[in-house]
């Protein structure tokens, strides 16, 4: 597999697999007509050529050895960015791979060669959006480093969606980064995401130019998700217990894991949880029916960590915290318990937005 960057003359397959890849991607949570008017007026050949033409954008294809292409790259930097950003910033505005290519790596590889190019050119960060319900997508870039920072409306015929936009600060330091070579750098379960309100692809990575990747965001979102781990857990325990709460913490930190949490995050929570499980509770009466009184311990203590989080950390956004309560009640928690976790959490979290 090779990377290669497109010209005009590119056209007529870019169109082709655009369509192609956005209808594959999209179709099934989208109504025909409105999937139907973005084919037409986002990709139509007269667009798609002012934007190949355009010296801030880049497109790429990705291809076999027999010249197929398998999936294709969009960039932007400068006014040719999608939301107004630092200039010298670039934008993954599109990764979309051919449902037939998934798993073979193709998604990866464009994901390189876009971090290639920011780092080459000197942009201070990487940037994209990402549709709020796709979590593979966030997960993916959560793990690489990615933050959000803001969101935005994606609009998709009639349909206005949204999407979280995350982003990557590029800072060089021999300390915090660590070498990434071709495929050794992705687990096989590592999915590189179709930015523009995205959908993931389970890929490894391809070879491209070698890079250095910081790892101290990587920690520090690794760190934040044990956290929350152990604070369920501790939360459980303090439930069924009913031991007093700095007994239960002070038990619960013995353990060598809570070496490798986030402190701070967890002191704060758990202290706050603790001390206002009656404010949870009420907050959640809110948005649903079923009383807090009735749950099991596991799900009342996800709920109350996600509860937490939206209406008292501003610094994390809703949508991580749903990402996250939903991986936690799926791990921890009954059969199909994460769907009712998830509905009540989004519908705070829309509060929090409007």
């Amino acid at each position: 597999m090779h990377i290669r960057q497109l010209t005009l003359a590119d056209l007529d397959q870019l169109q082709s697999i655009s369509r192609t890849t956005f209808h594959e991607t999209f179709a099934a949570d989208n109504s025909e007509a409105d999937m139907a008017h973005y084919l037409e007026h986002n990709l139509s050949a007269s667009r798609l050529a002012q934007e190949l033409v355009n010296p801030e954008s880049r497109f790429y294809f990705a291809e076999d050895d027999d010249g197929n292409v398998l999936g294709y790259l969009k960039t932007n930097t400068g006014a040719a960015q999608s939301e107004p950003q630092d200039p010298q910033a670039l934008e993954i505005e599109r990764i979309y791979v051919l449902s037939a290519h998934h798993g073979q790596g193709v998604g990866a590889a464009l994901y390189r060669q876009a971090r290639h190019d920011a780092e080459q050119q000197g942009a201070p960060y990487l940037w994209l959006g990402v549709w709020e319900h796709n979590r593979s997508a966030l997960q993916f870039y959560q793990k690489h480093g990615f933050t959000a920072f803001a969101s935005h409306t994606f609009t998709l015929g009639s349909d206005a969606q949204t999407d979280i936009l995350m982003k990557l600060d590029l800072v060089p330091s021999a300390d915090d980064a660590v070498p990434v070579t071709n495929s050794a750098a992705y687990a096989a379960d590592d999915t590189a995401p179709a930015a523009d309100s995205v959908a993931p692809d389970a890929d490894h990575a391809a070879p491209i130019a070698p890079s250095k990747v910081p790892n101290l965001r990587r920690r520090a979102i690794e760190q934040r998700s044990r956290a929350r781990r152990l604070l369920l857990q501790t939360l459980y325990q303090w439930q069924i217990t009913g031991d007093p709460p700095h007994h239960v913490r002070m038990n619960r930190m013995e353990d060598p894991k809570a070496r490798e949490i986030d402190e701070d995050y967890f002191a704060a929570a758990y202290t706050y949880i603790t001390t206002h499980r009656e404010e949870l509770g009420n907050r959640l009466a809110t948005v649903n029916n079923r009383k807090v009184s009735l749950l099991d311990p596991v799900e009342r203590a996800i709920l109350w960590i996600g509860v937490y989080e939206i209406d008292e950390r501003p610094d994390i956004h809703p949508t991580v915290t749903i990402n996250e309560a939903v991986e936690l009640a799926k791990q921890f928690g009954a059969a199909d318990s994460y769907k009712y976790i998830n509905a009540t959490l989004d519908k705070l979290g829309k509060q929090r937005r409007a």
